[in-house]
């Protein structure tokens, strides 16, 4: 299923929805996720949809630690600096992987 920026947000009522990812005692739903990553995309995006589609797949998860806005932001800005593709998915899964400790 893919999942755009349409589906996720409070009007987002009786669409589909994303599952919750659970990593230790860290919990973030997928949408949450999806919620927050889409604030560094300013309109439609082919970057974002791909990271929609990752998310919902279960390809992509959530940061294996909590991370600052600011550490998100170099992440997605890096993913963005490429054409998106199954290799810059798993990238930035493997940033969004760090110990950050």
């Amino acid at each position: 299923m893919a999942v755009s920026r349409r589906n996720v947000g409070p009007r987002s009522q009786g669409r589909p929805t994303l599952t919750g990812q659970h990593s230790g005692d860290f919990y973030l739903p997928a949408k949450d996720f999806l919620d927050r990553i889409s604030r560094f995309f300013e309109g439609p995006s082919e970057h974002f949809d791909s990271l929609a589609d990752a998310i919902a797949k279960g390809r992509l998860k959530h940061p294996v630690k909590p991370m600052t806005d600011h550490e998100l932001a170099l992440a997605i800005r890096e993913f963005r600096n490429v054409p998106p593709s199954p290799d810059t998915i798993d990238k930035l899964g493997a940033d969004l992987a760090k110990d950050r400790d």
